[in-house]
């Protein structure tokens, strides 16, 4: 049915219409419905005599037609009738009108259906049977009318206590003031609901992606859609059995432009666009014989794909959508009226609404489409601007279908994951991935990153390194990096950029972790690590090109870029009289880029391409150096002969003080205070080597 402002009611009555006169009483007054034209099949029903005296039609219903159900759709038709109501009314409806006016017919019958159903079951023979059977409770049923009788969906009953010493004639008439009571309540509720849904009439259907459309079009043959269409998805509409408008016969143009307009135009949008309760709209478009449009199905060129394909400009252009984003929004705009289907991965949940609903959709459901229609649209412009204007400061962000995650960073929080992990890994094994696994991973990788073609292996604790190293192969990087911190690498992240092999897996199997991330598992250590069951293994695809860091702050968002500023050796600059030789020149650069990755105040102190003490996220530089020297003393390293690193510079020369007296004698630092000379004349009076590197690193 079109949406009005109000229901247009038909009440079909065959004998004294008590039930339609309280009716029609009742809706004198309400905007939510009208009764237009009351029908019966009697010339002596009650209808016939009191109607006229409301102004309201009457339709003596034809006995030699009435079973042709074209002869009762013409009537009802003609009177533009959205809701039937059977107010006793004693022949049964044609099958056609009862397939037409699904879930819109309404019938009241006096007993408690299925009790006292069936043909023949009507008025006083009901009661005559509930007291000759010695029934205590008795009532009434309002129900949909269906094609058997007294079977369809029930609305609403309510009982009637059956006390001594009734009659048929006082149940009747005890029953008879529920009905009057009840009848146009539960009719108004039938007549709020149906306001709020929308038959589908016609469909316009312009698609890239096919596959899928098959069962709706089958659809809306059934329930009679009238479809336009045009070019390709024509073609394949007119393949699945369906007639197809086109719209070019519709609108008076052809496709123009190689395509680019074909729907850009009044006929298509008007009928789109205008509002059914708007008494204007309605005028104008029956002024230009624009017809309107009920459904709008939609998927958009594959602008996004075209681009990750590796499109040609020429190609990519032409796969940004116009016309497709215009219905989209126009059909999302009008969801009062109007149904939006912007893309092929709605196209089950229309059939299925389809299905249930009797070829109607609800208003909920309208806006649900309306909102993932500008979630569609939104994202596609986004791509589209990103594509164009890649090194724009301007912050746009879209991310469809996010993942739920198990929680959060804590079980009370709610936690999502927005983007596409399977474009970065295969999970080869393992239980879901949290919150906490996917930002150690981040960090993890970033760390990875740093050392391509390398031997390295990274162990990550809350985002932090608390082992890595380089070694002469991944067994050997292994050891060490385990090596740097065995305690707290239990639970850790691991991660490498190269391959798993039996004997490596067998040495790592020795360690409880949560994930373990490489280029690729040969299949005996798959069958070794794949032992845990909740153990996840991730097989890395491709590397990220994410450049930019984004967080919210105070009700805003900061970004950065992220920081993939690599120390180079020839970048170093020696402050000192003593030099560094190859090894302390390599540890300085491992160093410091470790440093980076770790939460400052940041110290690191590494040997010969292994951490081996580690302090993190203080609030003060000193202290973060005792817990990097604290930590390596109790790993039983020895100091002497390693390099230290600062993500920031020395405020003071304490720290350089505090290394010479553990034994270090190169440090490197990014330098800057107004007390570099502090540090500089204490490594130099020393025989310490001071390495600035001009690149802070903070990580907050």
């Amino acid at each position: 049915m079109p949406r009005r402002a109000s229901i247009r009611i038909a009440i079909f009555a065959s004998g004294g219409g008590s039930n339609a006169r309280t009716i029609l009483k009742y809706f004198q007054d309400r905007s939510i419905a009208e009764v237009v034209v009351l029908m019966s099949n009697n010339p002596r029903s009650g209808v016939v005599e009191f109607g006229p005296e409301h102004g309201i039609a009457i339709e003596l219903l034809d006995k030699n037609q009435y079973k042709s159900g074209a002869y009762l759709l013409e009537l009802l038709e003609r009177y533009e009738i959205d809701l039937i109501v059977l107010a006793g009314y004693l022949k049964h409806i044609p099958s056609e009108v009862v397939h037409r006016f699904d879930k819109r017919i309404l019938n009241i019958h006096p007993s408690l259906l299925p009790a006292y159903g069936g043909k023949g079951m009507y008025g006083m023979r009901v009661h005559e049977a509930v007291i000759a059977a010695s029934e205590p409770i008795s009532g009434l049923t309002i129900h949909f009318v269906n094609e058997v009788y007294d079977q369809g969906e029930i609305l609403f009953q309510t009982e009637v206590k059956i006390e001594e010493g009734w009659t048929p004639k006082t149940l009747q008439q005890t029953i008879l003031r529920q009905e009057h009571h009840y009848f146009p309540i539960i009719i108004e509720q039938v007549c709020t609901s149906m306001r709020d849904q929308l038959a589908i009439r016609s469909a316009l259907i312009s698609v890239y992606h096919k596959q899928g459309l098959e069962t709706i079009i089958e659809q809306l043959i059934q329930h009679d859609v009238q479809i336009y269409s045009t070019g390709g998805t024509a073609t394949y509409i007119r393949e699945q059995g369906a007639e197809v408008f086109e719209v070019a016969d519709l609108t008076g143009y052809p496709s123009i432009l190689g395509g680019r307009v074909k729907t850009l135009h009044p006929k298509v949008h008007g009928g789109i666009l205008a509002r059914r309760d708007d008494p204007d709209d309605q005028a104008e478009i029956q002024n230009y014989k624009i017809p309107p449009i009920d459904l709008v199905i939609v998927d958009l060129y594959p602008f996004e794909e075209t681009v990750s394909g590796g499109g040609t400009e020429e190609e990519i252009i032409e796969k940004i959508d116009i016309g497709g984003i215009a219905l989209i929004r126009a059909a999302a705009k009008n969801f009062r009226d109007v149904v939006c289907i912007p893309s092929q991965e709605y196209y089950g949940e229309l059939s299925d609404m389809l299905a249930s609903q009797g070829g109607t959709i609800t208003l909920d459901q309208r806006k649900a489409f309306a909102a993932a229609s500008f979630d569609i649209s939104s994202h596609y412009d986004t791509q589209i601007f990103r594509h164009l204007n890649p090194d724009s400061n301007h912050l746009k962000l879209s991310y469809r279908r996010p993942k739920t995650l198990r929680y959060g960073e804590n079980p009370h929080q709610k936690g999502f994951f927005y983007g596409d992990l399977t474009e970065q890994f295969e999970q080869i094994h393992g239980k879901e991935l949290s919150y906490n696994n996917l930002v150690d991973i981040d960090g993890a990788l970033q760390l990875v990153d740093e050392f391509p073609d390398q031997a390295f292996f990274a162990i990550i604790k809350h985002t932090n390194p608390c082992g890595c190293a380089t070694g002469e192969n991944l067994l050997g990087a292994w050891k060490r990096a385990l090596a740097g911190d065995p305690v707290s690498a239990f639970g850790g992240i691991l991660a490498c950029d190269g391959v798993i092999d039996a004997e490596l897996a067998s040495e790592m199997d020795k360690l409880f972790f949560e994930v373990l991330i490489a280029k690729e598992f040969s299949e005996e250590a798959k069958i070794i690590l794949q032992k845990k069951k909740r153990r996840i293994l991730l097989r890395r695809i491709s590397k990220p090109t994410v450049t930019k860091v984004v967080r919210t702050v105070v009700h805003g968002m900061l970004v950065q870029d992220r920081d993939q500023q690599q120390t180079q050796a020839d970048e170093l600059m020696i402050k000192t009289s003593r030099q560094p030789n190859s090894q302390e020149i390599q540890d300085a650069i491992f160093g410091d880029t470790v440093c980076k990755h770790l939460k400052s105040n940041a110290i690191a102190i590494v040997k010969d391409g292994q951490l081996i003490g580690s302090g993190i996220g203080q609030t003060s530089r000193v202290d973060a150096l005792k817990q990097a020297i604290r930590k390596a003393e109790e790993k039983g390293f020895d100091l002497k002969g390693s390099v230290m690193a600062s993500d920031a510079f020395f405020p003071f020369s304490d720290c350089v003080e505090i290394a010479h007296e553990k034994g270090i004698e190169v440090v490197v630092e990014p330098g800057g205070s107004i007390r570099d000379e502090d540090s500089i004349k204490f490594c130099e009076t020393h025989d310490m080597c001071l390495i600035f590197t001009g690149i802070r690193h903070f990580k907050h």
